[in-house]
C-alpha cells in the first residue's frame, strides 16, 4: 500500500449472528493478538439473541474493537460485504476475516503479517 496509512495496519473483521454463547471467547482471543497497529470490526447481523450486547460490552473495555450492528439481518454475504466496506474505510494495509468461532494464537497475526511483509508478491497469508 502506497502513501501514509490512516488508521489501524490490520484489521480483523468478525461477522457474528447468534453467536451469543461463544463469541466473547473468539473476541478474547483477537484481544490477546501480539500485533502491533490492529484493531477490530464485529458486525453483528441483526441476531436474535444476546450476541450484539455480548461484542459491545467486550468493545467498551478495549478501544481497539468496534461494533457495527446491522439494522436488518444481510444474511452472510451481505454482512461480509459490509464489514469489507468499513475495513477499506478504516484505512488498514491488511484485512482479515475472524470468524465468530475461531480461537487463533496469539502470535497468529503478527506471523501473517510478517509473512506478507516478507514477501511483496504474496497476496494472502494464512
Amino acid at each position: 500500500m502506497s502513501g501514509a496509512r490512516t488508521g489501524p495496519r490490520v484489521v480483523a473483521l468478525v461477522p457474528a449472528w447468534k453467536a451469543e454463547a461463544f463469541v466473547e471467547r473468539t473476541l478474547a482471543a483477537l484481544a490477546a493478538q501480539d500485533c502491533d497497529g490492529f484493531a477490530v470490526v464485529v458486525s453483528d447481523d441483526a441476531s436474535p439473541d444476546g450476541t450484539a450486547s455480548v461484542c459491545e460490552r467486550f468493545a467498551a473495555h478495549d478501544a481497539r474493537f468496534r461494533v457495527v450492528r446491522q439494522a436488518r439481518n444481510l444474511g452472510w454475504v451481505g454482512n461480509t460485504n459490509a464489514l469489507l466496506a468499513e475495513g477499506f474505510a478504516a484505512g488498514a494495509e491488511y484485512l482479515l476475516f475472524a470468524f465468530q468461532d475461531d480461537l487463533p494464537e496469539p502470535d497468529y497475526v503478527r506471523r501473517c503479517v510478517a509473512a506478507l511483509d516478507a514477501d511483496p508478491g504474496a497476496v494472502m497469508a494464512y
